[in-house]
């Protein structure tokens, strides 16, 4: 195991122990669950289709041509890699395996500068959630830099894997996947209101924001960030007594919704294909 994995696992492992800690502080395990509205939970549900159709279309836009069946497919198989890797990073691994050869190096292109115009979405919104006043100069130089150079992933896995060498990808093409990946974190947003919602919680519109702010930048382990999702937003809204039980439940639900279920068929997908 390798220096970083071990400190995402020990990370992981530290979340989950915070939250049970929280939760055994607070009584929540002496005292009945809170009870869930199951309108709202299943609106969220309903929303997770939409959510990773967004992502398949964007992942279909920045790759002219390609079909919508395989385009879902081989983000599907993304989803799955990526559960099972530290941060997420089997993603484009999984993506990109997925494609045919003679598509690799432009799936890689596409992966770099999808990531990156989601993550600069989380970033920016995130930054402006925190409610300083140098807060509202990020935008602009964040919008610059995207637009500038295109996203690439980091140099020592361009350096290894040559399907992974990034070129320029057109301004038409980075606005589109900035306006998609503004939508799906739209989305995302919904689904974590409404998770919330189904628990009798009613946090401020900056704190989704900043939970998944803290998310993205908490290092974490394989299966999907659990525990590190928990404990940022325990960490963020700061709940008391049996509120602190409900937003575990809002943070799990929207975890096993938008990250196991694809997951899961992703999984399907990948075995059906060997």
């Amino acid at each position: 195991m390798n220096k970083w994995r071990l400190i995402s696992v020990l990370i992981s492992l530290g979340a989950l122990a915070w939250v049970g800690w929280e939760l055994t502080r607070h009584g929540v395990w002496r005292e009945p669950w809170p009870p869930v509205a199951w309108g709202w939970m299943g609106a969220l549900t309903l929303l997770m289709p939409v959510n990773w159709g967004l992502e398949v279309a964007k992942w279909r836009f920045l790759q002219p041509g390609l079909a919508w069946g395989q385009a879902a497919r081989e983000v599907l198989i993304g989803a799955m890699a990526a559960f099972l890797t530290p941060n997420r990073l089997g993603d484009v691994a999984g993506r990109v395996a997925a494609a045919p050869p003679e598509r690799q190096a432009l799936a890689g292109r596409a992966f770099a500068t999808s990531a990156g115009a989601q993550w600069l979405m989380t970033a920016v919104v995130g930054v402006v959630a925190l409610g300083n006043w140098w807060a509202w100069a990020l935008p602009p130089l964040a919008l610059a830099v995207f637009f500038r150079w295109s996203p690439q992933l980091p140099r020592a896995w361009r350096e290894r894997f040559e399907w992974l060498q990034a070129e320029a990808v057109s301004v038409k093409h980075r606005a589109g996947a900035l306006g998609l990946s503004a939508v799906r974190y739209a989305v995302f947003w919904a689904q974590f209101w409404w998770a919330f919602r189904a628990v009798g919680l009613a946090p401020k519109w900056g704190d989704v924001p900043l939970i998944f702010l803290g998310n993205a930048l908490v290092p974490s382990a394989a299966l999907g960030e659990l525990g590190v999702r928990e404990a940022v937003t325990l960490a963020v809204l700061r709940p008391e007594g049996a509120a602190v039980g409900a937003a575990a439940v809002a943070a799990f639900a929207v975890w096993a919704v938008n990250l196991v279920v694809p997951a899961a068929v992703g999984a399907l997908l990948n075995l059906k294909r060997r």
